[in-house]
């Protein structure tokens, strides 16, 4: 993966131009050895040591840069020489979102009107947080670069921590610090004339509302190729890619959309318990493909939570702690069999509208009707999932007449009035889209929100490339999950390429048990590191209630309480550890006020 660090200023205002020259003398004296990979007037991109096999940054002439990994519609390296930069210029950069895909952030140069436009692709896979310094707006990949910047404005952003407090998975442009925030995937900042405003230019919704009619035997083909166009463009980039095969569907489809590709190096991680035992399901996947496997056991009482938390300072709280076991394994496979880059399922759930609720079912009422074929719809998915089907129309009745606008907030007993008020916000009005295509969109956008570094090894997720997410999103969902079969359509599409025990599979694995030994083994520890620091003075959690909580009855009894205690020590992790200097005096002193 690429990391950089993009400065842009107004090049025609001296106060602009000299505050630049000091931030330029700032990166080069805390990055030694990172390239100017482009110097314009205006515009500095400098790039450090790409993580695995990456691409060099991509010159468009003298108009645009891209960063990171660029394809063309058919799945090739993007050719500098075939991209239109004054298209690029007329369309403020929008122009690669139709005719361009890949992991990329691009920045075009419009010197007519004195500005830059930083263009982050729709599938989010290469980071950008934005700040500033002065005249200076900043553009970086690794949230671990904030420390070399110096930006204005980082003190803690309360709403953030309460918004972390309240669903560790928050999807938000917010981040720890009031001063930085996130460029959405599909977003566009123009910056000029001292200022940066920032459009949405790609959404979810906009490509749903899109879609064309489809038939049922176009809609295969159309995911297959998609699919496949995707992993085989990854795949290529590299000599041997390493791939966490879990033997479940979405990890299976892409072994089968890579084989032949590229040299594969495959891993299984087991529990000691069944629920997180599926090597049956990844050796039938490796053994069909003509992969080899290597199989590894997670051992619960190698996590130690009290070195987790000692992490070097970041710009967010991590969203888990427990993954150093992992990547160390990872990191040792990488080495032993010269895997270049890992790929990974993960987002396939989302994409492929994996769901509990019956959200086709309530689609397919919502746009057209409850006629006979309603009926005979409800009829097959109480037979495909088991539903009662008294209880599946009511559902999907319930639904059809009112649309979800986003996940409901958990209520969880520590946590204090303020907190709830800081996070609380005013719901997102919903797209004119049938209920179950809404909650595909939202499934989508929080998968898009979890692209990150993992400083073991550069994490490939192709099934979120946006040729997959586009096609995906064109697609109703009755026919991505027909008569409500779990991941039906992409189950179909890759049938002759699948064991027929993966095909079979409606079980997922999971990491329950896991987690539970680990939390369990660390009680004495959570109580103490929870109850008595930054979070605890803060005024935004319940003490009583949290100690309530923190026992191991309480933990045993709910893995959703579990899953927020494993939430709640990164944040306070974090809060003993921040960011940067300035905000290392503030801590829960500054939450307090």
């Amino acid at each position: 993966m690429n990391r950089f660090i993009a400065l842009v200023w107004n090049w025609r205002a001296d106060h602009a131009v000299a505050d630049a020259a000091a931030l330029v003398a700032g990166v080069e004296r805390e990055r030694p050895g990172w390239k100017r990979v482009w110097d314009k007037p205006g515009l500095i991109v400098f790039e450090g040591k790409r993580q695995g096999a990456g691409d060099g940054a991509l010159e468009v002439g003298e108009g645009a840069l891209f960063v990171g990994t660029v394809f063309d519609a058919s799945g090739r390296i993007a050719n500098p020489a075939s991209i239109d930069v004054a298209r690029l210029r007329a369309t403020t950069g929008a122009a690669a979102f139709t005719e361009l895909w890949g992991r990329y952030v691009a920045f075009v140069r419009d010197e007519d009107e004195a500005c830059v436009h930083v263009v982050r692709d729709p599938s989010g896979a290469l980071p950008c947080f934005t700040g500033r310094r002065g005249w200076i707006f900043v553009f970086f990949s690794n949230p671990d670069d904030i420390s070399a910047l110096d930006l204005d404005g980082t003190e803690i952003d309360r709403t953030y921590l309460a918004q972390r407090l309240v669903n560790n998975r928050v999807v938000t442009s917010r981040t720890g610090l009031e001063g930085v925030s996130v460029l959405a995937p599909g977003a566009i900042a123009r910056v000029g004339q001292g200022r940066c405003v920032i459009r949405q230019a790609w959404t979810a919704e906009a490509v749903a509302s899109s879609a064309p009619k489809t038939e049922a035997s176009e809609a295969i083909v159309l995911l297959r190729e998609g699919v496949e166009l995707a992993c085989a463009a990854w795949a290529g980039r590299f000599e041997k890619v390493g791939l966490r095969l879990s033997g479940g569907l979405d990890s299976s489809i892409v072994l089968a959309a890579i084989a032949g590709k590229t040299q594969i190096g495959a891993i299984n991680f087991v529990t000691p318990n069944a629920e997180g035992d599926e090597r049956d399901f990844a050796r039938a996947a490796a053994v069909f493909a003509g992969a080899a496997l290597s199989e590894r056991l997670r051992d619960s009482d190698r996590v130690d939570l009290e070195e987790a938390v000692r992490h070097p300072p970041t710009l967010n709280p991590h969203l888990w702690l427990a993954d150093g076991e992992t990547d160390e394994v990872e990191a040792a496979f990488a080495r032993e069999q010269g895997v270049d880059a890992y790929l990974s399922g993960r987002g396939g759930d989302n994409v492929f509208f994996r769901s509990e609720q019956p959200g086709a079912l309530a689609d397919w009422l919502a746009t057209h009707g409850a006629g006979p074929s309603f009926w005979r719809r409800a009829w097959a998915y109480a037979s495909e999932t088991g539903a009662p089907f008294i209880a599946a129309v009511g559902a999907a009745m319930r639904l059809a007449s009112s649309p979800p606008a986003g996940t409901p907030a958990p209520v969880l007993p520590w946590l204090s009035q303020r907190a709830i008020e800081l996070a609380h916000e005013t719901p997102h009005a919903p797209a004119l889209l049938p209920p179950g295509k809404l909650m595909h969109v939202h499934s989508i956008g929080d998968r898009l929100n979890y692209f990150d570094y993992r400083a073991h090894a550069d994490y490939i997720y192709p099934l979120v490339s946006q040729p997959v997410i586009e096609t995906c999103l064109r697609l109703p969902t009755y026919m991505l999950s027909p008569a409500g079969a779990d991941r039906g359509l992409a189950r179909a599409a890759f049938a002759p390429k699948l064991a027929p025990a993966v095909l079979a599979r409606r079980s997922k694995g999971r990491t329950n048990v896991y987690l539970a030994r680990i939390l369990m083994r660390h009680v004495p520890f959570l109580q103490r590191f929870l109850l008595d620091g930054e979070l605890a003075a803060s005024g935004l959690i319940e003490r009583d209630a949290l100690a309530a909580a923190l026992t191991e009855g309480a933990l045993m009894r709910s893995m959703e309480v579990m899953a927020h205690v494993a939430g709640l020590l990164c944040i306070e992790a974090w809060l003993r550890n921040p960011p940067c200097a300035s905000v290392k005096k503030q801590a829960a002193s500054a939450l307090v006020t």
